[in-house]
């Protein structure tokens, strides 16, 4: 993995800092020990890695999508949020809640206003997931359920077992295949990050 040259910190809603390694002039860096494909995959595998507080990974994510519908089935795109303290790893369950009640991308885009309107403290509470999920059709009791789940609080460890095990700790991330990394920080700017991202996916 990456080694952490600086703390931990916060800017602009998101979570910064600077990693030492294999760091490539390309705009990308490479995790030490890559992790394998997902079993039974053969395609590409793109990695997301976001916090709903996060300005800047909801300004990348129409491009994402659009991204998404241009590699037409060859590359695997999906989110991993960013479990990172105790209100991120709630905002994590939302994450993996909304997935799991099969809601539309439409409910995580409402998410994300809400929490980047509230500077991060909004949906960080289980009574706050909870009546969001409610405005979106969801009883109360299969919320509060969902909530505890073993399903729910697996998803999230697995997330952070997954950081860890990359080196990240900034969002917003591109982690391909499980072995490079693309950031505001590798890429000199978010705006950066998808042209690289397309890039490693069209030579590696």
């Amino acid at each position: 993995m990456l080694t952490v040259k600086l703390a931990l910190g916060f800017f602009a809603g998101c979570a910064f800092l600077l990693l030492s390694g294999q760091l490539k002039a390309s705009g990308y860096a490479e995790v030490d020990k890559p992790a394998p494909l997902s079993p039974g995959s053969d395609h590409r595998q793109v990695e997301v890695v976001f916090w709903y507080g996060c300005r800047y990974c909801f300004s990348i994510e129409d491009d994402i999508r659009q991204m998404q519908s241009d590699l037409d089935g060859q590359a695997d795109v999906s989110h991993l949020p960013a479990p990172l303290n105790k209100t991120w790893a709630n905002h994590a369950r939302l994450y993996y809640m909304i997935e799991s009640y099969g809601l539309p991308w439409s409910v995580h885009e409402k998410a994300y206003r809400k929490v980047i309107e509230s500077d991060g403290k909004d949906l960080a509470t289980k009574g706050q997931i909870v009546d969001f999920l409610i405005e979106s059709g969801i009883s109360r009791q299969s919320a509060s359920e969902l909530y505890r789940s073993d399903e729910i609080i697996d998803s999230v460890r697995n997330a952070y077992l997954k950081l860890k095990a990359y080196g990240v700790s900034v969002t917003p991330t591109i982690v391909i295949d499980g072995r490079w990394l693309v950031d505001g920080y590798t890429a000199s700017g978010v705006k950066n990050i998808l042209p690289i991202t397309e890039e490693i996916l069209d030579r590696k």
